[in-house]
């Protein structure tokens, strides 16, 4: 391999380490004038190495991403901000990955997907099983939205619906708020 296919090589991987140990990645124009800084960096470093035409070709590569940004041709990239995270995303952060958070609390031990038409609670609480009930009827129904495609709008109410029945049933369970 030449040495400009590895100076080039470790120009492209020196910023992508550091952007993954960021929290928050820099704009991509500001990516694109650092890795140009780097590759001359490393033309300079590589200088006793490389031959004068790698050594130009690396210097006029770093050139040639230094007008693209100052053209303005990363700007409207610049410009994309990330969309808040959905409810969904809200809710899948907030409960380990799961939507469907309220059976491995315990708060409806008993009900699931598959029985909470059929499960009758041994303690007779009608308000306890009401709330059990309601929690896991509303689950089928956001699953019946997702798998028609209804849309975002109607699935993200259908979700809403879910949690607000699944935090009642919990709270009222263990009489703790889940902190909404």
């Amino acid at each position: 391999m030449r040495p400009l296919h590895l100076a080039l090589i470790a120009a492209l991987l020196a910023p992508t380490a550091a952007a993954a140990q960021a929290p928050t990645a820099p704009p991509p124009s500001q990516q694109l004038l650092d890795m140009a800084r780097q590759i001359r960096a490393d033309a300079e470093r590589l200088k006793d190495s490389l031959t004068p035409e790698d050594r130009a070709e690396m210097l006029r590569q770093a050139d040639e991403m230094e007008q693209e940004v100052k053209a303005g041709s990363y700007a409207p990239f610049d410009a994309v901000k990330k969309a808040p995270p959905t409810f969904g995303e809200q809710l899948l952060a907030e409960h380990d990955g799961r939507m469907e958070w309220l059976t491995p609390t315990g708060a409806c031990a008993g009900y699931n997907q598959e029985s909470y038409t059929t499960y009758r609670d041994p303690l007779g609480d009608a308000a306890h099983h009401a709330r059990c009930v309601r929690a896991y009827e509303l689950w089928s129904v956001f699953t019946k939205v997702l798998l028609s495609g209804q849309g975002n709008k109607a699935t993200d109410a259908a979700l809403r619906a879910y949690d607000a029945a699944a935090r009642e049933a919990y709270e009222k369970s263990f009489r703790q708020p889940t902190g909404r």
